[in-house]
């Protein structure tokens, strides 16, 4: 490739006609499914990149699952590239999600340990409770065909994302949502080169992607280890390379009332676990909103507090008795 084609130079003339063309046919957002982050971003996913970051073990890939759930049940195409969780791990999330909702209206919450609650129970639950678990699978059924996972058995890093892609939507399978887990485990782009340098071309890669696709692309971020304890800001994702620079928005989802005085083992022992989603960035929006969250770990559920169902006040309420 010359130097002439990497810079991509055009004309102003024929920018324009693309702009006005763009104009006319507009990619409308996608909603996330979770009313109060919509609003914050002005009514759900544009072409841009997004990246989510928390500390280890917060439910950050369940939050970005349930997401990639609810925009799939809602009609569009999700597309998850998992290099860390199985197919088979992921899947039991979203049935256990579904199953957990149906535990929490017949009061049976207790029976939910966890994502993997499933494959132990079912053999030996009553008919009942079986019923409930069939239900989930139906409901999983109805969606389950426009969520794509692929798993990162192999090297997948930026490069083979954008060849994925390109391979999905010329074969005339529509434009996919796509998220990212994570970031810092993608195949690096140079073995020989540094973390950062890697990172760095990850990002502006996925970054790039999103928009020569006209798709969003949402990854998750881990955070540096010096920000555990405090609460999320720029700072938290300084070692992760040009993740604050380069991304469209960026957010960080961390235990509400987030002090560096917090009992973190605590915090994760509760349930629900009361969260908090940080709009730290919004290249094309307002910055700051902070979206409080109750997170269900036995059932893999991130609800809304503002839209949370009395149902599940009653339920944990006489949990706790």
């Amino acid at each position: 490739m010359s130097r002439m084609e990497l810079l991509k130079i055009k004309n102003q003339g024929e920018c324009f006609a693309e702009f006005i063309s763009s104009l006319k046919n507009p990619h409308p957002r996608i909603p996330t499914g979770f009313s109060e982050l919509d609003s914050a971003l002005d009514g759900g996913l544009a072409t841009g990149l997004y990246i989510l970051g928390a500390m280890s073990s917060l439910g950050k890939t369940t939050f970005v699952m349930q997401m990639a759930d609810q925009i799939a049940k809602a009609g569009h195409e999700a597309m998850i590239f998992s290099l860390e969780m199985s197919r088979f791990e992921l899947t039991l999330k979203s049935i256990s999600r579904c199953t957990g909702l149906e535990m929490a209206k017949s009061l049976e919450v207790g029976k939910a340990k966890s994502s993997l609650w499933i494959e132990e129970f079912f053999l030996k639950c009553d008919e009942s409770e079986k019923r409930l678990i069939e239900k989930a699978f139906e409901e999983y059924s109805s969606y389950s065909d426009r969520v794509m996972i692929v798993e990162g058995n192999g090297a997948i890093g930026a490069d083979e994302i954008r060849d994925a892609l390109s391979q999905y939507i010329d074969a005339g399978n529509g434009r996919p949502v796509v998220f990212i887990d994570y970031l810092q485990i993608l195949s690096p782009h140079k073995e020989n080169a540094s973390d950062k340098a890697n990172i760095d071309y990850s990002v502006s890669e996925l970054r790039r992607i999103s928009r020569d696709f006209s798709i969003p692309v949402m990854a998750i971020s881990s955070f540096n280890r010096m920000s555990y304890g405090g609460p999320a800001t720029m700072e938290s994702f300084k070692e992760s390379g040009s993740v604050e620079y380069s991304s469209d928005v960026l957010m960080g989802l961390q235990f509400c009332r987030m002090a560096s005085n917090i009992d973190l083992n605590d915090a994760k022992r509760k349930s629900p676990r009361e969260m908090e989603l940080v709009v730290l960035k919004n290249r094309s929006g307002e910055t700051g909103a902070k979206l409080q969250f109750n997170y269900y770990p036995h059932c893999n559920l991130f609800c809304g507090k503002k839209e949370e169902n009395m149902i599940y006040n009653a339920v944990y309420s006489r949990k706790r008795r």
